[in-house]
């Protein structure tokens, strides 16, 4: 059964939630006019069919309202006070009994423009007290959207706004996203801001227990999908700040480097790259054509410590370069796990079958469970990864000798 359910009250007497087990959020839209009041009393039937109280814990209230004045607005709460107040019972007996921690009343201006002589927070201010023991028990959030004050205010400070509200859980901003155009404006940039992406290499249709228990897409079906979409939404790849992708097969195939390429180049925000497990391969079609991504980078991740836990075979250090190649600089480097490169070879920049990079040198460094260490400080001396750098943080040092500890000694 679906997670979020957006549901239009009126009418909504003829479609109880009684049958779905594992709603978590419920958006209802009420209308809010003179004289209509019945919005009420179906949001009242409508929470009076839920079931499922145990995974609800998110209810947001919708409240379209047409009303001109305030006096229209305190008429509409005298007239609903009865069922408003069984609203209220209904969901102080979710949050009793249930799941139930958020509930969430906003309030949109549709008035038409020559019914707003009256500014819209006078107005709303008479609903403030509607549920008093919802407020006391803390759980109501109440927000007053005025369409005027919203379409002068910027987008990048809305966003903001929006982003205090789901600080800690963003999972009902996929329904503030049907509010309307404008808020889907808000939410878009919360909800992508941070992407993460899992897909395999190895054909599973030749291990029937795989393939009937793996669901992760394939790389040659998901990675082209995800370049497609963030072609389609220049909006949603411009939000993204944060990427992590995870190869979850790790073996000897490596990830396209010109797919990569192309996904981070759709990304002008991105800050923040970590890879899990993803060897990046070479530019087979024309290794003399430089993959860069003309943008600097906060932070990136290189992990493989899941190569060894699955019993597959370390990754030499081209591919830590080839992914570091793809960015002009980056501010931040975090190395997790071990690194194959031959120790007779290590000075030598040859060895690592890339030319010294063309970039600016990380400033802080961080080296986590990584060994052989003193073979991978040797090759980062030979590409001048070290020169620039201000901080160092070593998490898990495994040395063999003496040799090994006195790794970063000279550098």
């Amino acid at each position: 059964m679906p997670a979020l359910v957006d549901y239009d009250v009126l009418g909504s007497h003829d479609a109880p939630l009684s049958p779905l087990c594992k709603l978590e959020t419920l958006h209802l839209t009420i209308f809010i006019s003179s004289g209509f009041i019945i919005d009420w009393t179906s949001a009242a039937q409508l929470l009076s069919t839920i079931q499922c109280k145990s995974t609800l814990h998110t209810v947001i209230l919708g409240a379209q309202a047409f009303l001109a004045a305030e006096e229209e607005a305190k008429e509409h709460v005298d007239h609903a006070a009865c069922d408003i107040k069984r609203v209220e019972d209904l969901l102080l007996g979710l949050a009793t009994s249930g799941a139930l921690n958020k509930v969430i009343l906003s309030f949109g201006d549709y008035r038409h423009s020559d019914k707003r002589v009256q500014p819209f927070h006078e107005i709303v201010s008479c609903f403030k007290d509607i549920f008093p023991r919802l407020g006391k028990n803390g759980i109501l959030t109440c927000i007053g959207v005025n369409k005027d004050c919203m379409d002068t205010l910027p987008i990048e400070i809305l966003c903001a706004i929006l982003a205090q509200v789901f600080e800690e859980d963003k999972r009902d901003l996929a329904s503030y996203s049907l509010v309307s155009q404008l808020w889907r404006q808000i939410a878009l940039p919360q909800l992508f801001e941070t992407l993460r992406i899992s897909y395999w290499i190895y054909d599973v249709s030749e291990d029937p227990y795989l393939a009937q228990h793996w669901h992760r897409s394939p790389y040659h079906i998901l990675l082209p999908s995800v370049l497609a979409f963030l072609t389609r939404k220049p909006n949603i790849a411009a939000s993204v700040r944060s990427l992590e992708l995870m190869q979850d097969d790790w073996n000897a195939e490596a990830t396209d480097p010109e797919m990569l390429f192309l996904i981070f180049n759709l990304l002008p925000s991105l800050r923040i790259l970590e890879l899990n497990e993803v060897p990046v391969g070479e530019n087979v079609s024309d290794p003399s054509i430089k993959l860069v991504v003309d943008r600097p980078l906060d932070r990136l991740t290189i992990n493989t410590n899941g190569c060894l836990a699955w019993g597959f075979e370390v990754p030499p250090a081209q591919y830590m370069l080839r992914t570091m190649s793809f960015f002009r600089s980056i501010d931040t480097l975090r190395l997790n796990g071990p690194f194959y490169m031959d120790r007779t070879l290590a000075d030598d920049a040859a060895s690592t079958g890339s030319p010294p990079l063309a970039w600016d040198a990380p400033k802080h460094l961080e080296i986590g469970n990584v060994y052989p260490l003193q073979p991978l400080v040797s090759m980062m001396h030979s590409q001048s990864l070290l020169q620039n750098v201000e901080s160092l943080t070593i998490d898990v040092v495994v040395a063999d000798d003496s040799e090994e500890m006195q790794a970063l000694e000279g550098y």
